[in-house]
């Protein structure tokens, strides 16, 4: 169990236009079962958030594969 997006991002990017598209769906229906948590008070708001938050988890995930310490990483 894991991150596609975290672990394949680079690799999604090259694949052909109809894997793209299928992966863009995929995202475009977690940004929709998201968006009833996501901040903000008009529908656009929740995008733009939305846009900046999801790339932002994925880079979370390598950041925290690539740390060596325990120390490193805060409990939440």
């Amino acid at each position: 169990m894991g991150c596609v997006v975290s672990a394949l991002g680079p690799e999604l990017a090259r694949k052909p236009l109809s894997v793209r598209r299928r992966i863009e769906a995929s995202r475009e229906a977690y940004r929709e079962r998201l968006l009833p948590f996501v901040p903000g008070q008009t529908q656009e708001e929740k995008v733009a958030k939305f846009q900046l938050l999801f790339p932002s988890m994925a880079g979370v995930l390598t950041a925290v594969r690539m740390t060596l310490s325990p120390k490193g990483v805060s409990r939440c």
